[in-house]
């Protein structure tokens, strides 16, 4: 594995991966994106979304921060941990709406895990 010291020394790791935030979107930028998703495809699960979207705000006082490149709000979890978190509640809330869920909000789940829909 590659590692940037420059990332380490300017605070730029997820705390929940330890890798590098690459694609510095925070969760609550994401999160407006999946809400809009949910309202489309099955409001009913807003607000579970809701519940497991809030307990990983534990994480956004702890460690050093990097910024949002959309909202400049500072965050500390990459956007694959977020949406991983999110695909794992999802697979077993509705597993119907995984596939969509991957091709809208992916960063990277399929093409570093290989998630296959079946």
């Amino acid at each position: 594995m590659y590692s940037n010291p420059s990332y380490q020394d300017n605070g730029r790791l997820c705390l929940l991966c330890e890798e590098a935030i690459t694609n510095p979107i925070c969760f609550a930028c994401i999160r407006k994106g999946i809400i809009n998703w949910l309202k489309e495809n099955n409001p009913d699960l807003i607000n579970s979304f809701d519940d497991i979207s809030k307990s990983l705000e534990d994480y956004t006082d702890m460690g050093e921060k990097t910024t949002c490149i959309l909202c400049r709000r500072k965050m500390q979890i990459c956007s694959h941990c977020y949406t991983k978190e999110i695909f794992e509640w999802l697979k077993k809330e509705k597993p119907s709406l995984v596939e969509e869920f991957l091709d809208m909000f992916n960063f990277e789940l399929k093409t570093l895990y290989g998630y296959l829909v079946r």
